[in-house]
């Protein structure tokens, strides 16, 4: 291989880079708008899932949605869940 054609091959690796990098730029902004959207809605049928809802910055700032849909309290299946408080 002369010098050439490894600068051809450096020079495709770096434009691959750069469109992944951009994609990943793109994946990471429609996922900050996924969770907005997501948390927007209770799937209903999960409640520990839906209990991770109202965990995190981002969280749901409805339970008694929540305990109206399960007949759970809230806090209760998140002191027993994975998911931290």
């Amino acid at each position: 291989m002369d010098q050439a054609d490894l600068r051809a091959r450096v020079d495709a690796q770096d434009n691959k880079i750069a469109s992944l990098e951009d994609r990943v730029s793109s994946l990471t902004s429609s996922l900050n708008a996924y969770k907005f959207l997501q948390n927007r809605f209770i799937r209903g049928g999960d409640a520990v899932v839906d209990a991770s809802l109202y965990t995190g910055s981002e969280r749901r700032q409805d339970p008694s949605a929540y305990e109206r849909l399960y007949g759970m309290n809230l806090l209760r299946v998140l002191s027993i869940s994975e998911f931290p408080l």
